[in-house]
């Protein structure tokens, strides 16, 4: 599980960020959460050898690099 999806931790996030964060930091999350079922159960020889899937994980974290980025700069 990933931990900020926890309420716990987002009442944190809520009493430090900027209310223009808050989409950046869901973009990030979705990112993450596709990562993992892209991902799970996987082998590295499998995700090696599938153009779409490796694809796919490079778009994700392009998608999760680019969401931070952008809460970094607010």
């Amino acid at each position: 599980r990933i931990p900020t999806s926890s309420p716990r931790c987002w009442g944190v996030l809520r009493m430090s960020m900027r209310p223009e964060s808050y989409a950046h930091v869901w973009d990030a999350l979705q990112a993450v959460r596709a990562l993992r079922r892209f991902t799970q159960g996987v082998s590295e020889e499998k995700y090696l050898s599938d153009l779409m899937l490796s694809s796919a994980v490079e778009r994700q974290i392009e998608i999760l690099g680019e969401a931070l980025n952008r809460v970094r700069k607010i």
